[in-house]
């Protein structure tokens, strides 16, 4: 006797089918009621072989380990390749640096231009990097918020915010605050964080003004600052 299926399915004994059941009489004499317990007997042994593989052989995991090597394949506009690069390959090796990664190849050979493979030891750093990728080539749009933005410079006429891996944006003066503000060190300090919405984008998001007071409680659209003027070019 011959009996075969995955365990799941067991379809009608006389179809030719690699997962159905089979019987080859080789004498006479077999009768319905000995195929009958040769059939029962043989699908309770086939399900006690299938629990023990089971129990012996568990099933594949669905991601591959956290500890794996794992290759990452992105696409960016070329346009973007120049400042992931940076001078020299400055940029990719500040990110292998910081990842902890294997190498990072934005001239991947016979695929498209724009293809960036990240290689590391860990799944988490790779796929770390792949999205600190996607944010330098994020263009920011107007409405865009951003929380805890980190104040890079401070200048006479306002301060500049990281709005990204390589991205800065003007936060001017009267944006700073709804109330007449005489220095820039009077709401923020380089090395500070401030919450910012982009207000205007320009130059294919290559200049960027936020604004400060506009995610303040008492921000009211259209209504002018309290002491008028400016404070700064």
């Amino acid at each position: 006797r011959k009996m075969a299926n995955n365990g799941l399915t067991r379809l009608p004994f006389h179809r030719p089918s690699p997962r159905s059941d089979q019987m080859d009489i080789k004498v006479e004499g077999i009768t319905v009621d000995i195929m009958r317990d040769a059939l029962a007997k043989a699908e309770e042994a086939r399900g006690h072989i299938l629990s023990e593989m089971t129990r012996c052989d568990p099933p594949p995991r669905l991601e591959v380990s956290e500890h794996a090597p794992t290759i990452h394949t992105m696409e960016v506009d070329p346009s973007y390749l120049g400042m992931i690069i940076g001078s020299g390959g400055k940029n990719v090796k500040q990110l292998i640096a910081d990842f902890g990664l294997t190498t990072v190849n934005c001239n991947v050979e016979g695929k498209p231009e724009g293809t960036i493979e990240i290689l590391g030891p860990k799944r988490s750093q790779v796929l770390a990097c792949a999205d600190h990728i996607e944010s330098m080539c994020r263009v920011p749009s107007v409405g865009d918020v951003y929380k805890q933005a980190p104040v890079v410079e401070v200048l006479p006429f306002g301060c500049l915010v990281e709005t990204g891996p390589g991205r800065q944006a003007l936060c001017h003066i009267s944006e700073l605050a709804n109330q007449r503000v005489e220095t820039v060190e009077d709401v923020v300090q380089e090395g500070g964080f401030l919450d910012v919405k982009v207000i205007e984008v320009a130059d294919g998001g290559n200049k960027v003004r936020v604004s400060a007071r506009q995610l303040l409680p008492d921000y009211v659209p259209g209504k002018p600052r309290q002491g008028g003027g400016g404070g700064g070019g």
